[in-house]
């Protein structure tokens, strides 16, 4: 099976979300929405219900973060008690969405659809499309750092997700293929070590040949079976030094340090000391990570949207998970002796 470069697929990628059919004014995550009322809609009995006065407290809660969960079970309540406010139904497929849970805000849309089946047309399928047009930009995202910036075996994952969601079996399948791809890689890069460090880097490369056969399983039972190419271990030849490390271990040590450094910098970084066996400067790239999500959380703090504030806290949420996993392969500095 043939494989478009990174760039063919990015452009497939935006092609399909434009070739989706947009119905106008219809945003998912559009604050001046102008949402109708159901034909089934009774103002007296929503009244009665007293979910119209807890619902305009509890949906502020949908702009703070790390309140969405909370914010789903508020809105589940107000559905259980007056199921006929469409307005209602929006706000909880949003904190799904939020909660980074796209099926749930989907199914949420569809139960809205069976309630008020009026508003299938104008409103609840035209949202069911612009939620899914909302998870292909940020799969578009996700591909692209994977293209460019080389992200772990997590960002594969979630990126995985969002192609399962979205049942493209095509894009799910390349990200099977890039798994396997990049454990040869890890493979052929072994070769430029020697003891703990080409150790670590047959160990991350096992890593991603299993997350690959995961992948390749989970399309199986979703019924998405495209034709996977997996790649072939590469022996292990003598090792050959590399004499410009030190210089690429000095540039990336300017970016960390002083320059707007990527995620790939700060694990080629940490990588680089720990195959030198040098857990000090190991750690400082673990506290570098500390200070830039500190740096981040500040920025997602003064985000002039919702949609800014939550991708700049996926981009916290992957800082977080390479730093758990980067403090957990460096040992503890040693206690300072009392005098």
């Amino acid at each position: 099976m043939t494989r478009a470069c990174p760039l063919l697929l990015l452009v497939s990628l935006a092609t399909a979300s434009f070739a989706q059919e947009r119905v106008v004014g219809i945003e998912f995550l559009s604050e001046r929405l102008r949402i109708p009322e159901s034909e089934k809609f009774d103002e007296g009995a929503y009244i009665e219900s007293g979910v119209g006065l807890s619902f305009g407290i509890d949906k502020r809660l949908t702009y703070l973060p790390g309140q969405y969960e909370e914010a789903a079970q508020q809105f589940e309540l107000s559905v259980s008690q007056f199921a006929n406010k469409a307005e209602v139904w929006v706000y909880l497929a949003r904190a799904y969405f939020y909660m980074k849970a796209p099926d749930t805000a989907r199914g949420t849309l569809e139960r809205a659809q069976a309630q008020m089946p009026d508003l299938a047309a104008s409103l609840w399928q035209p949202l069911i499309a612009s939620l899914e047009r909302e998870i292909r930009q940020h799969a578009q995202h996700s591909q692209a750092r994977m293209d460019f910036y080389s992200t772990g075996p997590d960002e594969a994952l979630k990126l995985f997700r969002l192609y399962l969601f979205l049942k493209d079996g095509d894009n799910a399948g390349d990200l099977v293929t890039v798994c396997h791809e990049r454990a040869r890689m890890m493979r052929e890069g072994a070769i430029m070590l020697s003891g703990s460090g080409r150790s670590s880097r047959v160990k991350q490369a096992e890593g991603w040949d299993q997350l690959g056969e995961s992948l390749a399983n989970e399309l199986a039972a979703a019924g998405l079976v495209p034709d996977i190419e997996k790649s072939v271990p590469i022996p292990e030849p003598v090792q050959v030094p590399d004499i410009n490390e030190a210089e690429r271990i000095r540039v990336l040590q300017l970016r960390v340090d002083f320059y707007s450094a990527q995620e790939e910098d700060f694990l080629q970084l940490f990588q680089a000391y720990l195959y030198q066996a040098d857990s000090s400067k190991a750690r400082g790239v673990v506290g570098a990570i500390s200070r830039h999500m500190a740096d981040l959380k500040v920025r997602a703090s003064v985000a002039p949207t919702v949609s800014d504030q939550v991708a700049i806290e996926e981009q916290i949420e992957a800082f977080q998970m390479m730093r758990n996993n980067m403090a957990g392969q460096v040992p503890a500095p040693p206690a300072e002796k009392k005098p």
